[in-house]
């Protein structure tokens, strides 16, 4: 069983709710592990479910325990969870800006998606374009 975990905004992102709605449902049917480090972004549905942890539980499972850590864009993410764990080899980010220039420095991370890519601009072989999705309501 894969074990994730997702450092997301606390703010409404499209990019990072529909990301962590489509884990939701592969957890729900207990096919992943899926740990939030916000409420926000379907990580918490009242009288449903909750899968978000504190910030020390997360470094902790972070380092020794997950086997893929998403990072999101946009603003107020604790990035710094990330810099704790410090494993970037098991590190996603998820660049949802609408702009061409990265929000992130590419070569930090295992794979880098970003929103809006230009194909007239040389990437990195990390980075790879993603496509908006649908929101399950």
């Amino acid at each position: 069983m894969i074990k994730i975990l997702i450092i997301q905004t606390p703010w409404y992102d499209f990019v990072a709710s529909t990301a962590i709605e489509g884990l939701v449902e592969l957890h729900k049917e207990n096919r992943i592990q899926l740990f939030c480090t916000e409420k926000s972004n379907y990580a918490s549905i009242e009288n449903d479910y909750d899968l978000s942890i504190k910030e020390e539980i997360a470094v902790q499972l972070g380092r020794k325990y997950v086997d893929l850590i998403i990072l999101t864009s946009n603003n107020n993410v604790k990035g710094y969870i990330a810099e704790k764990i410090n494993r970037l080899d098991k590190t996603v980010y998820l660049d949802g800006e609408d702009t061409s220039p990265y929000r992130k420095n590419p070569k930090d991370f295992a794979l880098y998606f970003k929103r809006e890519m230009l194909k007239s601009v040389q990437h990195l072989d990390n980075v790879r374009p993603f496509q908006f999705g649908a929101e399950k309501r």
